[in-house]
């Protein structure tokens, strides 16, 4: 079995490979052509999601003391503002958040700058009728995804703490407060992968790994920093009824209620992440032998589940994925 130290650094190298830009012919089309599909930007953008996941991992490794992971993720950052970033979509909201807790350590304002301008962007994203802030407003829908409301919360709740920022954290709750009504599977308890206000429905299968733990990511911060007042019920709920898809060996499948599915170490790492984060992992060890066990000697991690095209559309290829990096790399050195 490999060691979280092995995790740490091959987190490191995985960052390092996403700052160099180097992809593999396969890896760039299939980008290209998935950001065509969605009506994205072609254009890479150094704070999205699967950077932000290896961000937050080397967070936890640096407010632990660990500090190269703090020197590699803020160089990171400081060459993503130098090239003058422009935070347009929620997916960079995980980097916000990696940001600005690295700031709260060091002191750092290019760190808290990259935190201000993500705030600005959400503050101003165009969103629903309910005040939820749309996925993907290019896509001309109102669509909000279980990644989205994720990310917003989990950023705006800290970014709220951290500069006293009463409509910050206003609207971190209001992402949560609104998915719990339309979001949410009445029978299981888990969520959606989104829904749309104005149909009143919802897409995508019920207990998507990946949704799960992307809405834990948001409501394990609300809780953490003691602000979900009239939240706290249906956020324990939610960790309690996604607690139950845990499978014997730890791990989460790669849609919860399917335990004899395939594994899904970047989605049990966000949870495992998550359960920490919001002091409800009383006894961890487990989990975390299971996700070490699933890295392979030199740290990488392996059994990450390839990203998700759209809802319903969950390509069923495992293997190594920033995202499953970053995760595991979060959940095995979080310390709250």
């Amino acid at each position: 079995m490999t060691s979280k130290k092995a995790v740490e650094q091959a987190t490191i190298r995985e960052l390092a490979r996403m700052a160099g830009g180097k992809r593999t012919a396969k890896e760039g089309l299939r980008a290209l052509g998935k950001r065509i599909l969605r009506g994205e930007h072609v254009q890479k953008d150094p704070l999205f999601w699967p950077a932000g996941l290896l961000l937050l991992g080397l967070c936890e490794c640096a407010l632990a003391g660990e500090e190269e992971a703090e020197d590699a993720a803020t160089a990171y950052l400081e060459k993503a503002l130098q090239r003058n970033p422009v935070i347009a979509h929620t997916d960079d909201a995980v980097a916000a958040y990696a940001a600005l807790r690295l700031y709260e350590k060091s002191g750092n304002p290019k760190l808290l700058s990259i935190a201000d301008a993500c705030a600005a962007f959400l503050k101003g994203a165009r969103r629903d009728g309910k005040g939820s802030i749309v996925y993907n407003a290019a896509r001309q829908n109102q669509y909000i995804f279980a990644d989205g409301a994720g990310e917003t919360s989990l950023f705006l709740a800290r970014y709220g703490a951290v500069r006293e920022d009463e409509k910050a954290g206003e609207l971190a709750l209001l992402q949560l407060t609104n998915w719990f009504t339309l979001g949410q599977d009445a029978r299981t308890g888990l969520p959606y992968h989104g829904y749309d206000a104005a149909t009143g429905l919802c897409q995508g299968i019920v207990g998507w790994g990946r949704a799960v733990g992307w809405l834990l990511l948001g409501a394990a911060e609300v809780l953490a920093l003691d602000g979900a007042g009239q939240l706290s019920f249906p956020i324990r709920k939610l960790f309690a009824d996604a607690f139950v898809y845990e499978r014997e060996d730890g791990l989460y499948g790669w849609t919860l209620p399917g335990t004899r599915g395939p594994a899904d170490t970047s989605a049990s790492g966000m949870i495992l992440w998550a359960r920490k984060r919001a002091g409800l992992a009383e006894d961890a060890t487990k989990s975390e032998e299971a996700l070490l066990a699933a890295a392979s000697g030199d740290g990488t991690v392996l059994q990450c589940s390839a990203e998700c095209i759209d809802f319903g559309q969950y390509v069923q290829q495992y293997g190594a994925y920033p995202w499953g990096q970053g995760a595991v790399c979060a959940a095995l050195w979080e310390s709250s």
